[in-house]
Order: C-alpha cells, then structure tokens, then sequence
C-alpha cells in the first residue's frame, strides 16, 4: 500500500479538510480553530489598499465579492518539500503569520516563521516563488465554499453586510442545532449499546448495533431534511389544533352569554306568570318579582342545579304565608 500524503494524513482528523486546487496542488483547513470577527470588519475595505482593512476585494466564481480575512482562519499547504502553516492573527491590526516545518509531519520542529501585518508578503520574500503568487489562491479564500463560511461568520456579527445570506444564515443554525442535539443523543445511545450483553438494542422500533455502518453525507442530511420536515408538520398541527380550540371556547363563550340572556328573559316571564296565577300581588311583605327571582335562582339542593329551564316548582299561598318547592 502507497503511503499517505501529508494532507491525508492531517484529513484523517476530523478537525482537518483537504481542499484541491485547480493547478493540481492540496491545501488543509483547520476546522477547529474559533474565527473572529472584529471592528474592522463592520465595514468593507481592501486589504491591498490599507493595512487596517480586513477584507480583499476578488473574483470569486467570476464575481467580484468582498472576502473577510478573520483571525483564526488557518491552512496548512507546501511549497516544495516542505510543509507550511499559515494563519491570522490580530492584535489591532491583521497578523499573516506563518510557520515552515520542512518534512516534520508532526508539527513540533519549526525550520522558520514570521509574523507581519503584511498579508504574507513576508511568505512569499521567503519561498521566493519563480512564477507570481496568490495569497487568495494560496490560502483559499477564492473557494466559493470557505466564502460562504467567512461571510456567514461576518454576517452573524454584522446582519446588515451580506443580506443575501439571511435565509442561509437561519438554515446553517438550525442544521447545527439539530446536528448537536444528534450528537448527544447519539452519546447517550452508545452508553445504552454498551450496557448490552449482545451490543444490539431496539429503540422505538429501530433496530440499532454497535457494529452498525456509517452513512454518507448525502443520506445523513435527507435524513436530517425528513426528520426536519417531519417536526415542521407537528408545529404546524399544534398550531392548527391550538386555534381550533380557541375558535371553540369562543364559540361555547358565546353560546353561554346567549343562553344567560335566554334564562333571564325566561325568569321574568315564569315570576310574572307565577304572580298572576297564584295571585301574590298582595299577599308579600317585600317585591314579589325581586322575592321569586332569588327563590327560583337558587341551587337545587340535591343536584346543585341553577337553570330555570330544569327545574320544576309549586307555590301555595295561606294568608300571608308563601311556600315555593322547587324540584
């Protein structure tokens, strides 16, 4: 077996990307390093032009764009035989920084470094290049997908540079939010698988074991775009389920204040009609009508009932003795 490239090797960290560039050469990004963005960056400038700027101004897939310059932002690439890191750093300006560790694939023996606010300009004095030398090229900054990256990283921090990137911004979050929700249930998982005798489980119908295959990409993000779709179709249920049952006790609310006015009106009709037929016009002390609408309101004090339209009565009359039953 042929052995592994520099650049693959790194790769087989998952902290490292390999990138290929369109002259046949490779370029590492160091995916865990933090990028910053800082005041320089709140407004466009060319780095070219003034050594305070933090942007270049270039083509990038035949458009000309503004590409941030963050601190933190590191590859590693060779020039020759020897394998170079290069990185940015700041300190109230720029730093192009940049380390030259020969054949060492370890990383711990530097041959040289140099660190200027000078975007590598000392780089390239070092290697003396025999053909001119992009920095953009040479560090990616021309690949639309570190672009994207670097501005996403600008407009989280200054929403109104890079409006376009609105709509992705909110979607990158979201995906990063599930993916680490996965992560951690998929921690949890493991510990379960662990516990097993056989290394095999059943969770909530799905048949999982610990010597279970890696997916691709592709799949692990139709998978994620189902589970997503999946969720919006529950919120969307919830929602439509919740202005359901506001719709409802505004309908029961409205039902009830109809049906008070209808008790209302039912009770001064039956007092009414009670005084004239056992003809209590003279024979209480007090209003007959305010008298019988407090009697027949009452609860019903085996039920606890209160509508009229349920209860049934009898009034008897003696002299000035009055005696309502209710049922």
């Amino acid at each position: 077996m042929a052995e592994l490239r520099w650049y693959q090797k790194l790769s087989s960290n998952d902290k490292y990307q390999v990138f290929f560039q369109t002259n046949r050469t490779h370029f590492v990004l160091d995916t865990s390093q933090l990028w910053q963005v800082v005041d320089i960056h709140e407004q466009f400038q060319d780095i070219t032009i003034s050594s305070q700027a933090g942007y270049y101004h270039i083509k990038v897939d035949n458009k000309k764009t503004w590409v941030p310059l963050l601190p933190g932002y590191t590859i590693y690439t060779a020039f020759g035989n020897n394998i170079f890191k290069l990185f940015i750093e700041y300190s109230d300006q720029l730093l192009f920084s940049w380390v030259n560790f020969g054949t060492d694939e370890n990383y711990t023996t530097p041959i040289a470094s140099d660190s200027q606010p000078d975007h590598f300009q000392s780089l390239i004095r070092y290697i003396n290049p025999s053909d001119k030398l992009s920095i953009p090229f040479t560090i990616g900054i021309n690949i639309p997908s570190i672009v994207r990256m670097l501005k996403g990283a600008v407009h989280k921090k200054y929403p109104r540079l890079y409006p376009e990137l609105q709509v992705f911004t909110k979607a990158q979050e979201t995906t990063e939010k599930i993916i680490r929700s996965i992560e951690n249930k998929g921690k949890r998982l493991r510990s379960e698988l662990q516990l097993t005798s056989t290394g095999e489980l059943i969770n909530k119908g799905i048949y999982i074991t610990s010597d279970m295959k890696p997916v691709s990409p592709e799949s692990f993000y139709i998978v994620l775009s189902e589970h997503k779709n999946a969720k919006n179709k529950l919120y969307n249920a919830n929602r439509q389920v919740k202005r359901i049952k506001i719709q409802r006790d505004h309908y029961l609310n409205m039902m009830e204040e109809e049906n008070d006015d209808d008790d209302d009106e039912l009770l001064a009709l039956t007092i009414q009609d009670s005084i004239k037929k056992e003809k209590l016009g003279s024979t209480l002390l007090i209003s007959t009508e305010q008298y019988l609408s407090l009697v027949l309101q009452q609860p019903c004090d085996s039920c606890g009932e209160t509508k009229i339209t349920n209860k049934k009565w009898n009034i008897s009359t003696a002299g000035l003795s009055t005696k309502i039953l209710i049922k």
